[in-house]
């Protein structure tokens, strides 16, 4: 086999590496599948757009979601914002992030939580708020709807959709289902801030603009260590920072 090379392998049940080869290195981002709460903050963040639903990559697949080994560049960012730790990065091995080494990537601070059907541990990592109006009349294709969501956050009394705000991680899944599915329900989505310590960088700012929202973003990058990145960023925007 020439190097570099790159392939994916199924590890165990539902358990994929996806393999990249270097003479000295090996990096390799393992996908659990039987894990993922189809959250899609991988595909937000991913700097390369290699990574999503197979309806959004355009492939058949069954794999929640799916991985283009050929543009993927290992950087770890997916693994980074996974809520449901199905998605993880190692090299030669080890669980390791570059990007956190080098400062790059903050601690992140995320609340911890469990979907309330499995017991799976999950992770909230971005704070906001999720609001769902509904005109829809059919009983059924709402609790169709509440079952949309993997972590057990929405749940319906006939046709009013409740969400549980302390147990809803305001990703994309309902609101994608809602767009695609179900014309008389309508989510709105609020993300405000994505808790963390640590200093600005280019990939962070990169990373809330894509999850957040430029707004939002500029908002949470503020900050006694952060204000000069925010002024900065206000400035590229002909804004005067306040």
């Amino acid at each position: 086999m020439s190097l570099p090379s790159k392939k994916i392998i199924e590890i165990q049940d539902n358990v994929y590496s996806h393999e990249f080869k270097m003479l000295n290195h090996v990096s390799e981002l393992i996908f659990n599948n039987d894990k993922c709460i189809e959250c899609d903050f991988c595909a937000k963040v991913c700097p390369k757009e290699c990574i999503g639903s197979p309806e959004d990559m355009g492939i058949e697949s069954d794999l929640k979601r799916y991985v283009d080994i050929d543009k993927c560049i290992f950087c770890g960012i997916c693994s980074f914002t996974c809520s449901g730790f199905a998605l993880n990065l190692r090299i030669n091995g080890e669980p390791k992030l570059l990007l956190i080494e080098n400062g790059s990537l903050p601690e992140l601070k995320p609340k911890e939580l469990k979907i309330k059907e499995t017991g799976q541990k999950i992770q909230k990592l971005v704070e906001g708020t999720t609001k769902i109006e509904s005109t829809e009349k059919k009983v059924k294709t709402v609790e169709n709807f509440v079952k949309e969501c993997v972590v057990g956050a929405l749940s319906n009394k006939e046709t009013e959709i409740i969400v549980d705000k302390d147990q809803c991680i305001n990703c994309y899944k309902c609101q994608k289902a809602a767009e695609k599915n179900y014309p008389k329900i309508n989510v709105d989505v609020t993300r405000a801030r994505i808790p963390n310590e640590g200093e600005v960088s280019s990939v962070w700012k990169r990373i809330t603009e894509a999850l957040l929202g430029l707004p939002a973003a500029i908002t949470d990058l503020q900050g006694p260590t952060k204000k000069k990145m925010t002024e900065q960023v206000l400035n590229l925007l002909g804004k005067q920072a306040k």
